[in-house]
């Protein structure tokens, strides 16, 4: 479901950017090119995650603290146990996809209906002309229109005059394959049937499509006002919505612009404004840590428990050196010489038994990257489990010291090593309030009898 509140917000700014900047322009094949291109990335941006780039650019991530984030329900990184209370609203979420999967198959069977309707007429209609594009002479009283490379025609209700100009016109649709944007439109509608903005990008499409085709007539010689009083002639609207409607407001709106002064050139560079707002969505959409403001910042919060063992204040900066624990004795390796010799800044919980429930809270340690990492304990089926998280990468253990993902389905049967739960640590056993909670695979070396 977040994903289409995304899609939403990005159908919603690329409208709002076209009628804003570019709706009164005359590059109506740059229009085309914008409405179709930027409506399909839409689909793309709420995929990309661009904070992994951002946290390893030291610069690009106080530049960045500018852009708000969009909330997405999951603020509290630190603690996947308790769910946000924006989450709530989603807990219903399989009634409203039901509910948008209902639409869309409504809309695609009416969608497949008027295609099967086009065919019929195909069918039915005579072909009288055939040359790259059909043309098909049909009996009903109709208003010209196209429809891939096949244009619709009552020759009876039209002088000869008039006739070639409405098949000129219907031509540059089928030429430059104008059924795609329109099949297009209705593709974008269909999947975001929910939001009005899409249904306004679907009109928008369809008039850019008609300025192309009125533009091109204007400029193979034809004369103006004779070509507007034509357009007056035929006004009225088609059967079918998978092809374009000549209604009045529509004609106002064409009118207006074949009178409307060319655009600059200059005016081109209007379309690169376009980019520095994908820019901002993206960083709008981006994973939402409040535990991260960049490599420098200051944590403002750590377990009492953890503080009181560090025997520091309460924050940190990622850029100190934590201070040297004493480890429990079972903790120490057995021999002078371990194959994974610890660091002076490790951190051993191994067999603590005194109440001290785990790494719980906020670490810091000191590390070139200087990551934030968070360990704490969760609640998977009613039972304590024990996770850690490092960036973006949280991992879950059951009380073998097993990977298991966030619903308790066993990810490894391989019993993870002490020296390889958290970075520079080695922990054996983790415990709360006396109880082991996991235990780890003890993987230093022994000395020799």
């Amino acid at each position: 479901m977040l994903y289409f509140l995304k899609l939403s917000v990005n159908i919603a700014v690329v409208f709002l950017f076209y009628y804003l900047v570019l709706r009164r322009l005359t590059f109506y094949n740059w229009n085309r090119v914008y409405l179709v291109a930027c409506t399909a990335l839409s689909f793309v941006i709420p995929l990309i995650n661009v904070t992994p780039v951002v946290q390893r650019n030291r610069v690009a991530s106080d530049l960045v603290n500018w852009v708000p984030p969009i909330p997405t329900g999951k603020w509290r990184f630190s603690d996947p146990g308790i769910v946000p209370q924006i989450n709530s609203f989603w807990n219903g979420g399989g009634w409203l996809l039901l509910i948008m999967l209902t639409g869309i198959v409504i809309l695609f069977l009416r969608f497949v209906i008027q295609i099967i309707s086009v065919r019929r007429m195909m069918a039915a209609a005579e072909k009288i002309s055939d040359h790259g594009i059909n043309v098909y002479q049909v009996n009903d009283h109709i208003i010209p229109f196209s429809f891939g490379n096949s244009v619709f025609v009552n020759k009876d209700l039209h002088t000869e005059s008039e006739l070639e100009k409405i098949i000129g016109h219907e031509f540059v649709h089928a030429k430059q394959k104008h059924s795609v944007d329109i099949f297009w439109a209705e593709l974008l509608c269909m999947i975001n049937w929910y939001n009005p903005f899409a249904w306004l990008i679907r009109k928008t499409i369809r008039q850019n499509l008609e300025f192309i085709a009125d533009d091109n007539m204007l400029r193979s010689g034809i004369e103006k006002k004779q070509y507007q009083y034509l357009l007056l002639q035929v006004i009225g609207n088609n059967t079918f919505s998978i092809v374009p409607q000549f209604n009045f407001t529509s004609l106002k709106a064409r009118i207006e612009m074949m009178n409307k002064n060319k655009t600059a050139k200059k005016h081109l560079v209007k379309f690169i404004f376009m980019l520095p707002v994908f820019v901002f969505l993206l960083l709008a959409f981006r994973k939402y840590d409040p535990l991260r403001r960049g490599s420098g910042s200051v944590v403002k919060s750590i377990s009492s428990k953890v503080a009181g063992l560090l025997d520091t204040t309460t924050s940190i900066k990622a850029s100190q050196q934590l201070p040297v624990l004493k480890m429990h004795p079972n903790t120490q390796p057995r021999s002078s010489s371990p194959a994974k010799p610890l660091p002076e800044t490790a951190i051993a919980t191994a067999d603590v038994n005194d109440g001290f429930t785990g790494l719980e809270g906020i670490i810091l340690y000191d590390d070139h990257n200087s990551e934030i990492l968070t360990t704490k304990f969760v609640k998977i089926n009613g039972a304590d489990h024990y996770y850690t998280k490092l960036g973006d990468q949280i991992t879950y253990y059951n009380l073998n010291g097993q990977v298991i993902d966030r619903d308790g389905n066993l990810l490894s049967a391989v019993q993870t090593n002490a020296s390889g739960v958290l970075p520079k640590q080695y922990i054996r056993n983790v415990y709360k309030n006396g109880k082991i909670v996991c235990a780890f695979q003890d993987d230093l070396p022994r000395s020799s009898k």
